[in-house]
């Protein structure tokens, strides 16, 4: 049966369990990112739910979907596990990946599930949220042509706050943050 909410909107406690499914068992970032030095940076913000349970992913892509967002999901298969001794546990179950990244709609999810989270991740959500209002009255400004407003200081300033939090392992990027704040400051300053 296709459960559809008789309202069109999710229920307090369906925002709620997604929120709790999200900071639990999914990722919420922002990265920084150029393919090339001559290339302008590129920000990219991803609300991400990962599970092996369909059911779960199910419930919240119809969450999401109620709530009018766009999104992405898919199934990834999943190598085995290994043991210390080298022999393997077996297969695993495929993983769901429920992906929302277009800013209005992480916006949107973001700022719907936020109350509820408690952990590290209401942090950066907090962060998210914040570069997101940001960079949508920027491109709002500009007519909605979100393809000519740049990334400037305070977007990158507000990644450089994310990775601060919460990026440990990747290097790079925070080193691209920091020579993009470097650049800006520098070319204010010429």
């Amino acid at each position: 049966m296709n459960r559809v909410n008789q309202q069109g909107t999710p229920s307090e406690a369906e925002i709620a369990w997604l929120a709790g499914i999200i900071e639990g068992e999914g990722t919420v970032a922002i990265s920084a990112y150029r393919r090339s030095e001559k290339e302008k940076p590129k920000v990219g913000v991803v609300i991400i739910l990962y599970n092996t349970d369909a059911g779960i992913i199910k419930k919240a892509k119809e969450i999401v979907d109620e709530l009018g967002l766009s999104s992405h999901l898919r199934e990834r298969s999943q190598k085995p596990l290994a043991r210390a001794n080298g022999e393997g546990y077996g297969g695993q179950d495929p993983m769901f990946v429920l992906k929302v990244s277009k800013l209005d709609s992480a916006y949107s999810l973001a700022k719907l599930i936020r109350p509820w989270c408690f952990g590290q991740k209401a942090a950066r959500l907090d962060l998210i949220i914040e570069y997101l209002a940001q960079r949508l009255s920027k491109i709002e400004a500009n007519g909605g042509n979100f393809r000519n407003v740049p990334i400037d200081y305070s977007d990158v300033k507000i990644v450089a706050k994310f990775y601060d939090l919460h990026v440990k392992r990747n290097k790079s990027n925070k080193a691209l943050v920091a020579g993009l704040l470097n650049e800006y400051e520098q070319s204010t300053q010429g």
